[in-house]
């Protein structure tokens, strides 16, 4: 008999036109009879980066087109107001309440943020909010491979989540609306327009197992978390990017992106 499961996780993030970074993790768990909440705080400056987690509530609030979220814990705050309209998908297609369901809500494609981290520090500068919604533990998703980026740069943003495996889903979206396209590694080619977004080269802001990174504040429960999902593996960077379009400016901006790979 499997056990009962439900995820909502938020993903917030800002760059600063130099390049500074912050993402915010906002979740809650329900496994079985655990009723869990975590967040996370990923801070980089050039290639130093510094994170840390909490396992106390703290959920952001979406207000029309602003989203508040703030941690006393982790003594960090933030505010994004949309720039362009958010559109949502379902991954996973679940016919019934009881079959596995995966909602992505792209909820401010462009935005403009303003995070407060511990110790004062501001950082000011183009982000991205999403959320996740799923009732079926990630380990048993029908996945091999994940890959998930986003771009903003001033008035244009592009955002791709690639499913690959047994179940495969491809999502691009530019400026908002749904287009086709390709995946590659350093270049998102976007379908019928010639459009792409040509990433250069940038600094891994997290890269390892599962176990030694996202999921390290939860070290008290893997005793009951399978060992699959702590050996999934993942690599995420930042990075200067531009989006080329024919007979139009290049859009210079920057990209964070992920490789997520299950065992």
């Amino acid at each position: 008999m499997s056990l009962s499961f439900s995820l909502t996780k938020w993903y917030m993030d800002v760059v600063s036109e130099e390049g500074e970074t912050v993402i915010v993790y906002a979740a809650s768990v329900d496994f079985a009879a655990l009723h869990l909440h975590y967040a996370s705080v990923i801070h980089s400056r050039g290639v130093r980066v510094h994170a840390t987690a909490s396992l106390r509530k703290a959920m952001p609030a979406l207000d029309g087109g602003t989203l508040a979220w703030s941690s006393r814990a982790l003594e960090t705050k933030g505010t994004w107001r949309a720039e362009a309209p958010g559109t949502k998908e379902t991954i996973l297609p679940g016919e019934g309440s009881d079959e596995p369901r995966v909602e992505w809500n792209c909820v401010m494609p462009l935005a403009r943020a303003e995070v407060t981290l511990e110790g004062g520090r501001v950082v000011r500068g183009l982000g991205y909010v999403e959320e996740l919604r799923l009732n079926v533990a990630p380990w048993s998703l029908p996945i091999e491979e994940l890959r998930w980026g986003r771009f903003t740069g001033e008035g244009a943003s592009v955002v791709w989540l690639d499913w690959r495996g047994p179940h495969q889903k491809r999502v691009i979206l530019k400026n908002g609306l749904r287009v086709d396209g390709v995946v590659e590694d350093r270049s998102i080619e976007l379908g019928e327009d010639e459009a792409r977004v040509q990433l250069e080269e940038g600094h891994v802001l997290r890269e390892g197992a599962l176990g030694s990174t996202a999921l390290a504040a939860l070290a008290e429960l893997y005793s009951v978390l399978p060992s699959k999902i702590l050996s999934v593996t993942e690599r995420k960077i930042v990075a200067p990017a531009v989006l080329e379009q024919p007979f139009m400016t290049p859009v210079k901006g920057w990209a964070i992106s992920e490789v997520v790979k299950w065992p």
